[in-house]
């Protein structure tokens, strides 16, 4: 992920607490549902995505070492939901794409949308 780039885990769902704020609505209680952000800045401008859980994990492991197969690997067991192996790779190619497109990866040299398919 990029140098400017910080993840962050919360224990409640923090998009819709800040969105029922800006609304005006204050809720006494949130019942406990993970969130998962992205913080990107550049200059003076701070940019926040929402990310799944998997969105995270995958972020969080692309230390620009790693190559989108190792990431695959080590995310297999937590997020194939039984995918053969070809499938998720896939599948964390497609991300790779998504993260790249938010500005949120480094675009990896060679990575293109269609291949290893």
């Amino acid at each position: 992920c990029h140098a400017n780039v910080r993840l962050a885990g919360f224990r409640f769902d923090l998009p819709r607490i800040v969105a029922d704020l800006k609304s005006g609505t204050v809720s006494a209680s949130y019942p406990e549902q993970p969130s998962f952000l992205a913080f990107r800045q550049s200059g003076r401008e701070l940019t926040v995505a929402t990310l799944n859980d998997f969105g995270s994990d995958f972020l969080a492991l692309c230390d620009g070492s790693s190559t989108l197969e190792e990431v695959a690997r080590r995310l297999q067991a937590s997020h194939a939901a039984g995918l053969p192996e070809k499938e998720f790779v896939a599948a964390c190619r497609d991300a790779a794409l998504q993260l790249t497109g938010l500005d949120l990866l480094a675009r990896a040299a060679g990575l293109q949308p269609d291949e290893g398919r």
